[in-house]
């Protein structure tokens, strides 16, 4: 090992989470066995299991510069916190992905993803229908427009028929552009 340095005016950094820095137990170790580089550690007392570990300064720097809160929770314990314990908001109910479909948070539906989320236009679908809709059944917006989940607006189709509906969807858009083109160069 290294030699404990005091680095720090004050000894303890206490985190929002209960959790506590000492960071007068710096000290370099190396990162892996096979590895003569060495790193800064400093012990970190996890507030849940009140273990004591050590942990990279490396990780709890770049944690503040990824612009995510370090918890000073062990593995364990940062797998089982909630939102709020982790320094996070909750989710938003509802919300445009990059793709432009809504999702909503529910994490009790059996539809929702690993996040607790599902899709809007599956929601409404799964509603029209009565059941919820397995993970293989596609839902079709008949006119193009991915946040207008209205009723009338869903079509439930088979797999393949929408990825070729999608594909003819998309070469029409390409066409008509294409002809608006063509358009302005004759005019």
């Amino acid at each position: 090992m290294g030699k404990t340095k005091y680095t720090r005016e004050h000894s303890t950094e206490t985190l929002d989470t209960g959790s506590i820095i000492y960071w007068d137990t710096r000290t370099r170790r190396k990162i892996k066995e096979t590895n003569a580089r060495t790193r800064p550690f400093v012990k970190v007392l996890c507030e849940k299991c009140e273990e004591i570990r050590w942990v990279s300064v490396h990780n709890i720097r770049s944690s503040k510069r990824r612009n995510s809160k370090f918890t000073g929770f062990c593995l364990e314990c940062s797998r089982n916190a909630t939102w709020l314990e982790r320094g996070r908001a909750r989710p938003e109910k509802r919300k445009v992905t990059s793709h432009g479909y809504i999702k909503v948070y529910w994490p009790e539906n059996p539809m929702a993803d690993k996040r607790g989320e599902v899709y809007e236009h599956r929601l409404v679908m799964a509603e029209k229908l009565g059941r919820p809709l397995e993970s293989y059944e596609h839902v079709h917006h008949l006119d193009g427009d991915k946040t207008n989940n209205r009723a009338d607006n869903l079509k439930l189709i088979e797999p393949q028929a929408h990825n070729i509906m999608t594909k003819l969807i998309a070469e029409n858009k390409r066409l008509k552009a294409k002809i608006e083109r063509l358009q302005t160069l004759l005019d």
